[in-house]
């Protein structure tokens, strides 16, 4: 078959110039325009006998004058097919003014496939030519480029940012040449239109798609335009997966039992092949936000910890975190825990028997289950007296979990001390009893006669009326000597020295310990018996 000439360039030609001369006529008389012998037009291409195709059939021109035998200059060049106007282009000075040449443009829409005859003519400013000699070419319809997707393959799974691979052809034979190419998704464009390279009959071009957020079934196409046809590659069906994050706590474990000030860790993980970044974790306790934190966005995985207070949440409660990421959000399962309350640890200060009617204090230690302090925790402490109403103090724990409590009343019988530290916290234990004692003096004689009565004044000026004092023989088992009641702070006690020993007696004065106070001591006093 002849070649199908497309060409879109001129070509230098030369040109043997035929002179085309007019009769001379009489001064004054009307001179007619006749078609002169000088002129010629001819077609360059396409050859007679050529195929074509395509939208437009460019044809090659030239025509020239003598300008000795008058013919005047060349306008322009005209294209008949089939003896109709198909188009006309005025001539330009170059060359010479003497030739034309031009690129005449046949727009084959609605032009019947099969034989068509293709003239020019040429016009210059005082005639028209002959038409050229003919030219029969046939009219085909051109074959669509080949265009395909070579990657990915039709029923892949692909995942995050996808890279499609294309590559379009033409035959070169036919005088095409691919112009650019573009991706379709679902029939949308995406992204940029990619020219082709200026040389060569095929196109091989890489169309990056972000499918990160696509999941699901898509179908894949690539279109390519060249400078004659256009064509769609054949549907590559594709499915995208984009492994979701996942979150999870990894600390405390489910059903663990904690108190106090507790630390939550959680994790939140991408998988590099979805395209997706971390953002924030945030933490819920039974669905209420706790607040969140921000993640790397350059990194797979976030690692988080928050410091939960438990304070008010005894019982059950559920934890969870929400890790967001820049696809999606996603919610780790569920760790339930079980938030038992804080012991209050008490140490007493001093002795365990205080004064009646001096001011008491205790210092605490407020421990976590864990067994690390409390600090800056609110603590109550109640002084409960054996008759009268609980005083309660408030204090707070220092850095070291310590904390004082002082009872602003005077002391006047015993009184069971107990703590709680806020509402997250369990009482100490049933309470500590401190014990309150009246000091006792007596006026005893170093020596005193065997078998005479010995009378002792007690002074105890705190001991309340009618509360009982012991005189007791230490040396004896605590032998008891006397007893006498208290009466407006003072005891008289009356005895009898045991027979006469060579070495002094050991007495002392006792109370009883009862719900009220305290057992109360005096100092032991020696007395030789002569």
């Amino acid at each position: 078959m002849p070649a199908l000439h497309r060409s879109t360039l001129l070509l230098a030609v030369p040109l043997t110039l035929v002179a085309a001369l007019m009769a001379p006529q009489a001064a004054g008389a009307v001179q007619p325009l006749l078609v002169s012998t000088a002129m010629t037009a001819s077609i360059l291409s396409p050859a007679d006998g050529d195929t074509v195709g395509g939208a437009d059939v460019f044809v090659d021109a030239l025509g020239s004058v003598d300008s000795v035998a008058g013919g005047g200059q060349p306008e322009s060049l005209t294209l008949l097919v089939d003896g109709t106007v198909a188009d006309s282009q005025a001539c330009s000075a170059a060359p010479t003014p003497t030739s034309c040449e031009s690129v005449l443009d046949w727009n084959t829409n609605g032009a019947a496939l099969g034989a068509h005859q293709l003239t020019v003519e040429l016009t210059t400013t005082l005639t028209t030519s002959a038409p050229s000699t003919p030219v029969n070419i046939t009219l085909i319809a051109l074959p669509a480029p080949a265009v395909s997707i070579t990657t990915p393959t039709a029923g892949s799974t692909v995942s995050g940012n996808v890279t499609i691979t294309a590559t379009g052809s033409v035959d070169p034979s036919l005088g095409d040449f691919p112009l650019f190419m573009g991706l379709l998704v679902d029939g949308t464009l995406v992204g940029n239109i990619k020219n082709c390279p200026a040389t060569g009959s095929t196109c091989t071009l890489s169309f990056p798609w972000d499918a990160s957020a696509l999941p699901g079934t898509h179908t894949l196409q690539v279109g390519i335009a060249t400078d004659q046809n256009d064509a769609l590659s054949a549907p590559v069906v594709v499915t995208v997966f984009n492994p979701p994050p996942v979150a999870v706590i990894t600390a405390p474990l489910a059903s663990a039992t904690v108190s106090g000030f507790t630390t939550v860790t959680a994790v939140g993980t991408v998988d590099a092949r979805g395209g997706d970044a971390p953002q924030s974790l945030e933490f819920l306790v039974d669905g209420v936000s706790e607040g969140d934190a921000g993640c790397a966005a350059t990194a797979l995985t976030c690692s988080r910890s928050m410091a939960w207070n438990t304070a008010g949440l005894v019982g059950r409660h559920n934890l969870q975190v929400r890790f967001t990421t820049k696809h999606t959000s996603v919610l780790s399962p569920v760790t339930t825990v079980d938030v038992a309350p804080l012991l209050t640890k008490l140490q007493l200060d001093g002795q365990r028997l205080i004064r009646r009617g001096a001011q008491v204090s205790v210092t605490g230690v407020l421990y976590t289950s864990g067994g690390s302090v409390a600090s800056s925790a609110p603590v109550q402490v109640t002084f409960t007296p054996a008759v009268g109403q609980p005083v309660t103090v408030s204090a707070t724990t220092n850095t070291r979990g310590r904390f004082v409590a002082a009872d602003p009343l005077p002391v006047l019988v015993n009184t069971r001390v107990r703590a709680v530290a806020g509402a997250a916290y369990g009482a100490s234990a049933a309470g500590e009893m401190l014990s309150v004692s009246t000091p006792i003096t007596c006026a005893l004689p170093a020596k005193a006669k065997h078998g005479v009565k010995v009378t002792v004044t007690c002074n105890a000026p705190l001991l309340p009326n009618g509360v009982a004092v012991t005189l007791r023989d230490l040396d004896r088992g605590t032998h008891v000597l006397a007893t006498a009641k208290a009466k407006n702070g003072r005891v008289r006690l009356t005895f009898s020295l045991p027979k006469k020993r060579k070495y002094p007696l050991e007495i002392w004065a006792t109370t009883a310990a009862s719900a009220r106070y305290g057992p109360t001591l005096s100092p032991v006093y020696r007395i030789r018996a002569l």
